[in-house]
Parts: C-alpha cells; sequence; structure tokens
C-alpha cells in the first residue's frame, strides 16, 4: 500500500503499519485518533482532556509512565497478533495490518486500526483488539452479546468507523491471559455525530490555543502534580480580580464539605446506635450493613494497655532518614517534595 491511497471507503493512509513509535507519536499530534475520544470526553482516569490539549499542541513536558501502565501496554502488543490471528480462524476470515489512516474529507480525524477485516459475510469491516486483566472482566458481558462492550472501548471504534467509512466493526478482548470474546459493534449515526461534534469542538481547541477547563479529577490532579518545576522562593504577581473569586469558592465548597461530613458522620452514628453489640443488620433475612472490627489497628492503644506483648512483637525497620536527607542534600530533597496549595486565611 502507498501512502495517500484510499485504503477503506472513507480512508486514506498516512503511514504504513510499524513505524517507528517516535514517527507515529508525531503524527498523532496532528489530528484526533480513537484512543483520544474518551480522554477528550472526560472519561479516561489516567489522561484528562487539558493533557490531551497540552499534547496535541507538542507543549506537554516528558512525564514518565507509571510501570504497571508500561507493562500492561506491552503485553497487550505481544498478545495482539495472537488474538487477531485467533478471531481469523473463528471467524473464517482474513485480517491484514493497515496502518494509520486519515478521513478523505477531514484530516485531523484519524485511526490507527488493529487490522482490517476481509472476508466478513457482513461486507469488509475493522477489528479492534484489547487486552485486560481480571479485574475487568465484569466489564464486558458474554461473548457475542450485543451490549457487551464497555462504553469506552465501543465509543473508540465508533470512532474508527467514522473515520474509515465501515459500517460494522468487531472487538475482540483477552481477559486474564486465557479469556477471549468476540463482539460485533452495528454503526449508530447518531452516536457518530454526536462524537464527531465532540472532537471537532476539542481539536478546534487545540488549533485556536483554547485550552479546556481545568477541573478536579485525579487526572489532572496528577498532571499538575508533574508539569512544572517550581523554583525555591519563586513568585508570581496574580491579578486580585481573577484569583478572589476562586478563594471565595474554595472557602465555600470547604465549609459546605465540613457540614456534610458532619452530617455524614451523624447518620453513620445512627446506624451504629440500631446494632449495638450486634455486626450485621439484616432486614427480611439480607444483610443491610455491618459494624465490625476490621478497621485499621490501634498501635498506641495496644501499646499503652499491654506494654509487655507490645514489647514482644516489635521489630526494626529500616526507614528513610529524611531529615538527614534534606541536611546532606537540601536541593534533592526538595525536589521530590509534592506540592502544597495553602491559601492564606482559607483553613488550607
Amino acid at each position: 500500500m502507498v501512502n495517500g491511497r484510499k485504503v477503506t471507503p472513507t480512508g486514506i493512509l498516512v503511514a504504513p503499519a510499524g513505524l517507528p513509535e517516535a514517527e507515529w507519536l508525531e503524527l498523532r499530534r496532528r489530528g484526533i485518533g480513537g484512543s483520544d475520544i474518551a480522554a477528550l470526553l472526560g472519561m479516561n482516569r489516567y489522561t484528562s482532556p487539558y493533557e490531551l490539549y497540552l499534547d496535541k499542541r507538542g507543549e506537554l513536558p516528558a512525564i514518565p509512565q507509571a510501570a504497571a501502565l508500561e507493562r500492561a501496554a506491552r503485553w497487550g502488543h505481544l498478545h495482539e497478533p495472537l488474538l487477531a490471528a485467533e478471531f481469523a480462524r473463528a471467524h473464517g476470515v482474513k485480517v491484514r495490518r493497515v496502518g494509520m489512516v486519515r478521513h478523505e474529507h477531514e484530516p485531523w480525524m484519524l485511526a490507527s486500526i488493529d487490522r482490517q477485516v476481509l472476508g466478513c459475510e457482513d461486507g469488509p469491516c475493522l477489528l479492534e483488539i484489547k487486552n485486560r486483566s481480571a479485574w475487568k472482566a465484569s466489564d464486558w458481558g458474554p461473548s457475542g452479546s450485543s451490549d457487551g462492550v464497555p462504553d469506552t472501548e465501543c465509543l473508540q471504534t465508533h470512532w474508527y468507523m467514522c473515520v474509515t467509512g465501515y459500517r460494522h466493526a468487531h472487538v475482540a478482548v483477552l481477559i486474564n491471559g486465557n479469556d477471549d470474546r468476540y463482539y460485533r459493534v452495528s454503526y449508530d449515526p447518531e452516536l457518530a455525530d454526536d462524537v464527531v461534534a465532540m472532537a471537532r469542538d476539542f481539536w478546534r481547541r487545540v488549533r485556536d490555543g483554547d485550552p479546556p477547563p481545568v477541573d478536579g479529577s485525579q487526572a489532572v490532579t496528577e498532571l499538575l502534580s508533574h508539569l512544572w518545576e517550581a523554583g525555591e522562593g519563586d513568585v508570581r504577581v496574580v491579578s486580585a480580580a481573577e484569583v478572589a473569586p476562586l478563594c471565595e469558592q474554595r472557602a465555600r465548597i470547604k465549609a459546605q464539605i465540613k457540614v456534610l461530613e458532619e452530617q455524614l458522620a451523624g447518620t453513620e452514628n445512627q446506624l451504629k446506635m440500631m446494632l449495638g453489640d450486634a455486626e450485621t443488620a439484616v432486614c427480611d433475612g439480607k444483610p443491610l450493613f455491618t459494624w465490625k472490627r476490621n478497621g485499621p489497628f490501634s498501635v498506641r492503644q495496644f501499646t499503652h494497655a499491654h506494654p509487655d506483648l507490645a514489647a514482644k512483637y516489635e521489630h526494626l525497620v529500616p526507614v528513610l532518614d529524611t531529615q538527614a536527607l534534606a541536611a546532606g542534600h537540601p536541593e534533592i530533597f526538595r525536589a521530590f517534595r509534592a506540592r502544597v496549595l495553602r491559601v492564606n486565611g482559607g483553613n488550607h
């Protein structure tokens, strides 16, 4: 196949399969791909819309990926050809790698499809391949079920159909290394239109330098903790007109949290009163809630009540002497401290 050639009903080949990772990542920044959809919709627990925006603009600093995610990606890549071959055998079709394609009329719409399927009884289509741990097994329905593909993977598959012009696709997932499941996903025009509209708006933001709002997701919190290296004592002059409303909003929210926490504690205490010296509350033969001694162990109270027994079970453990590290290597110590937001007069 030659770059620039139409390889699907609406897909133009941008780059062949097997492109070096650095070149492939650079091409991905030229548009929106299938793996970007969940992130730009705020559905990716690891990547926020703001981080995706910075990445597409080439403004995202290098952030080390968690080792567990790297291993998962590597094993997913290793399993991909095996699952593709098993899908082809089980369904009596042929599959082949294509590479990265773009929509013939919307160059920013990109798709790196796992396999193109030939010989499907419903016509040409694509295969999306996933590798998931046993913890994710309940997210997937029985093999062959019409609604067995989770939302995130279904949206990604729909994006690929939008780009390629196919009107159905197959999804194959390998769970826990030995549970292979297969699904057929039909094109939903309304869903596809919505996804394309939201992706188009996001790409406009990227193009115009209009970042999406910063939200309170864990993905944004993690990003901000790695985004900048703050110099000790550095000061930035800010506008009171911009900062004051945020500080006031923060104070209001913290006050609301305090009230809600007190209300929650009161409600839970009422439940505890119902149990008294029992551990489990049962209604119509079904357990409703429990109050058991299975929480954190109180070392302080135990040591005070049973000093001799506590001494018997004490043992030395190696710990990092952070005070000595701070004294001997203050710059290195500071580099590994978390940044903590404190607002004057805001009860931290």
